[in-house]
């Protein structure tokens, strides 16, 4: 692999910004590494990985894409995310929520961390569970690619005292994401009922509703330098 990146101190590793290309057992990238703390891109190099380098919804794809934004690790050798590159939205569907490969969805233990905040000062997240839901563009020239909703939501989904059935709480500010998203994909809180089971996880009944319902919707990117890639709404598509 070409290149060593430098002044790489974003938490979530370097990005490329380029041409993504599928091969038989690699993926090709062609373009310039974009590193936390420079103005400019470095120059166009050439970028090789492994074809299970990635994660499952590109191994899927039988595809490339031009201008796209590719999220990497440190060292180069492996992707862990792709979004459009272009500013503007795009008409997604709800594809299925990230898990182990080859295992059900569950949420993912967080364990609590200090991070520094934008101000100067420090922030404590407390331990929590999340998730992260996984869309499919379907139009346009990024049509099939999937992308996941870069900074995971937090899990709200509890029991209602001693039942089967599942509550949702949590604070205002963990709670409204999950709220817009299933809104947005169309679940309806007064005809679906969500059951509760002893594992606590309702990721499954939960991807195969949202499936079944495949409500279409629209994603507007940030394209901001330090947010580049990430949701910045989603709306309801407009009914046909």
């Amino acid at each position: 692999m070409a290149g060593t990146p430098v002044n790489v101190t974003r938490n979530y590793g370097p990005q490329l910004t380029g041409t993504l290309k599928r091969l038989k057992n690699s993926w090709k990238f062609q373009g310039n590494l974009i590193t936390q703390g420079s103005s400019e891109p470095g120059e166009a190099r050439e970028y090789s990985f492994e074809l299970d380098a990635a994660p499952d919804y590109l191994i899927e794809l039988d595809k490339g894409f031009k201008n796209v934004d590719v999220g990497v690790s440190a060292d180069l050798d492996k992707i862990s995310f792709v979004v459009p590159a272009s500013p503007g939205s795009f008409n997604i569907r709800f594809d299925y929520f990230m898990s182990r490969r080859n295992e059900p969805p569950a949420p993912r233990w967080v364990e609590s961390k200090t991070v520094p905040t934008q101000a100067g000062g420090m922030f404590t997240i407390p331990a929590h569970n999340e998730y992260t839901p996984v869309y499919e563009v379907i139009s346009g020239p990024y049509k099939g690619l999937g992308f996941r909703h870069r900074w995971s939501l937090h899990y709200p989904f509890a029991q209602y005292r001693d039942t089967d059935i599942t509550t949702i709480e949590a604070s205002q500010r963990n709670l409204a994401p999950t709220i817009d998203f299933l809104d947005v994909f169309g679940f309806d809180y007064d005809a679906v009922q969500i059951p509760w089971n002893s594992e606590g996880n309702v990721l499954p009944f939960l991807q195969d509703t949202l499936r079944d319902l495949g409500k279409g919707a629209i994603v507007v990117l940030k394209n901001t330098d330090k947010h580049r890639g990430l949701v910045d709404s989603l709306a309801p598509a407009p009914e046909r």
